[in-house]
């Protein structure tokens, strides 16, 4: 497992991803393409997301999305995300 930054500009492919966090379409809709998106990845599938969304203040930031996929959960993604984030 790996953590990258996600540089594909079709987020739309992250849905699922992103629905497991929030189950509105229409709030995901208004912050899904915002920020930078870290993606952790099991070979090339993506297992995992954390989205980073800046702050009027520089030196904070929100942690606006995350989730790993069910089959993937409790196996210390999430914290590899974070881990990552704040590196």
């Amino acid at each position: 497992m790996h953590i990258d930054y996600y540089n594909n500009d079709d987020r739309n492919l992250l849905l699922p991803l992103f629905a497991l966090a929030d189950d509105s379409r229409a709030q995901i809709a208004t912050y899904i393409a915002r920020g930078e998106v870290l993606v952790a990845r099991d070979g090339d599938p993506i297992v995992g997301h954390l989205q980073v969304l800046k702050t009027e203040d520089a030196s904070v930031f929100e942690l606006k999305s995350m989730a790993v996929t069910e089959k993937r959960q409790r196996k210390g993604i999430r914290q590899h995300l974070v881990r990552a984030a704040i590196a």
